[in-house]
């Protein structure tokens, strides 16, 4: 195989998602991007054949944007933030500028509400797109700008504010200059759908870590420490049992074990996992460990043969073979949750339940 094209090598390094942002920026017909799921995780940026594992922000500034003129992040809570000091000096000179025309004192403190801050930010992008500088402005908590729900219930800032980026997102001039804006929501459904759907924003979702991706977070977790004396878990082990958490609740449990002089066991990561998983839920979730296999159901056999085919094919690894799910449903009574718990067993695994669904109904 030869050398990689100039078009392939920008993407190199870079986890998937990462790279169909990029090739969506690169194609011209996309300035805005949604980015939602795991965005409170570390990302990993690799260069010169070693990885760095950075907060989404950081890996922004250093993975994808790092070649910008101006690269700056906007949240409700924290306000303007820069990569770089030259670039809040520049910022700061455009500023005193506009306090000088328009015979405002913004220099002295930014305005505290969102759609003054995106006002501001407007024509500073304005400005610096005729200079031809390349720019790249993050805005994080993007749900808390421009929430989700009608606009008729909105606050009159959020409204603004609601506009000012539905602009952006059909401006052609950020299309022609070298500008990408990232609204950065955990959960796609809390931000306005407005954005959401709009043909100028594309939405891309940052997934969990896979196994393969987990087993090399945990090596390179291992490399500087090992695992206290007693520890039943390998990085193979660690990384299965893993399934379902982000880089840095992995990281929490390497940091507990090593930091405590404490042993990290099956029992205890298995423990440990279920109470990370429904922590992050809100506490909608339970995991319930089921002391029942589907030999203890009567009756309704064929149901039966089916989940007991399917807990086979999953002990087997062969996923591939199953559906997506499978809906239980019937009268109060009737013995779905049994049916559940049973099959759980069957398979080896805790049973997860909905706790506010399953209290609503019954």
């Amino acid at each position: 195989m030869g050398a990689p094209t100039p078009a392939t090598a920008r993407f190199e390094g870079l986890p998937a998602w990462a790279r169909t942002l990029s090739e969506k920026y690169y194609s011209r017909t996309i300035a805005m991007f949604v980015l939602f799921g795991n965005v409170r995780d570390l990302v990993p940026l690799k260069r010169d054949g070693t990885a760095e594992f950075l907060p989404l922000s950081k890996f922004l500034h250093q993975g994808l944007f790092g070649q910008r003129d101006i690269v700056l992040t906007y949240d409700r809570g924290g306000g303007l933030t820069f990569a770089h000091p030259d670039m809040q000096g520049d910022f700061r000179r455009a500023l005193a500028g506009y306090d000088s025309f328009y015979g405002t004192n913004y220099s002295a403190g930014l305005p505290r509400n969102p759609d003054g801050v995106l006002n501001l930010l407007d024509n500073y992008l304005r400005l610096r797109i005729a200079d031809g500088k390349k720019i790249a402005l993050i805005i994080d908590y993007a749900e808390t700008i421009a929430p989700a729900g009608d606009v008729s219930s909105m606050s009159a800032e959020d409204r603004n504010s609601l506009v000012i980026l539905k602009r952006w997102a059909s401006n052609p001039a950020f299309l022609r200059a070298d500008v990408t804006l990232c609204l950065i929501a955990e959960n796609q459904i809390e931000l306005n759908q407005g954005i959401v759907q709009h043909p100028g924003v594309a939405s891309i979702g940052v997934p969990l870590p896979d196994e393969n991706e987990r087993v090399d977070f945990i090596r390179e977790q291992l490399k500087s420490t090992a695992l206290p004396e007693g520890s039943d878990v390998t990085d193979l082990i660690l990384a299965k049992l893993g399934a379902g958490l982000k880089r840095v609740q992995l990281q929490s449990l390497i940091s507990h074990a090593v930091q405590n002089r404490q042993p990290l066991t099956q029992k205890f990561l298995t423990q440990r996992k279920k109470d990370l998983i429904e922590a992050e839920s809100g506490g909608l979730l339970e995991f319930v460990q089921s002391r029942f296999d589907l030999s203890m159901v009567a009756g309704n056999e064929a149901a039966k043969k089916k989940l007991q085919n399917a807990a086979a094919a999953i002990r087997a690894g062969k996923t591939d073979v199953l559906p997506m799910g499978y809906v239980i449903c019937g009268p109060v009574g009737t013995g779905k949750s049994f049916l559940t718990n049973c099959f759980a067993g069957e398979v080896g695994i805790p049973a997860v339940t909905l706790k506010n669904f399953r209290s609503m109904w019954q």
